[in-house]
């Protein structure tokens, strides 16, 4: 068994071995930028706990992905990190061809409370499409939580359980 299911931690045999048994990967996106009282990173950190939550129930791997997306209406602020959307896409195309260079055909993009992801997600999960003829998946976290019917307190303790 794997140590750990994050790609970064793991040996080139380890992860040659665990392509013959999965080859999925979750990679969490989200922006550093203001959030009021709650750190600069929540956007990142809560889909990396639903990346490695989910790389541990279905046996797959994740890798810790896009830190910095396109913020939204926080640029301004000192604790911003802006990148443009385009930009993000951009860098995630290059992430998703390594990624399927290296066998994993079954990509999973994640973002959590970060409402300007689709902007970068939406455009790369077509646009890898038309170039390769390969699905990827992008879960907007938000909208699942919705069609769940999760309750806002459940939502909650799973989101600060993360941190």
């Amino acid at each position: 068994p794997l140590h750990t299911r994050d790609l970064t931690r793991l040996s080139h045999p380890q992860i040659a071995e665990q392509l013959k048994r999965s080859d999925v990967i979750f990679i969490p996106v989200g922006a550093v930028e203001a959030n009021g009282i709650q750190p600069t990173g929540r956007d990142y950190v809560w889909p990396l706990g639903y990346a490695m939550a989910a790389a541990e129930a279905t046996g797959g791997l994740y890798l810790p992905g896009l830190v910095w997306s396109f913020p939204g209406t926080t640029r301004p602020a000192a604790s911003t990190v802006h990148l443009t959307p385009s930009a993000g896409v951009v860098i995630l195309k290059e992430l998703a061809h390594s990624l399927l260079k290296q066998g994993f055909r079954r990509q999973v993009y994640i973002s959590a409370s970060h409402g300007p992801a689709p902007l970068t997600l939406g455009t790369l999960v077509r646009e890898f499409f038309e170039e390769t003829q390969t699905p990827i998946l992008y879960l907007d976290m938000d909208a699942q939580w919705r069609r769940l019917n999760v309750s806002a307190e459940e939502r909650q303790r799973a989101l600060y359980g993360v941190h």
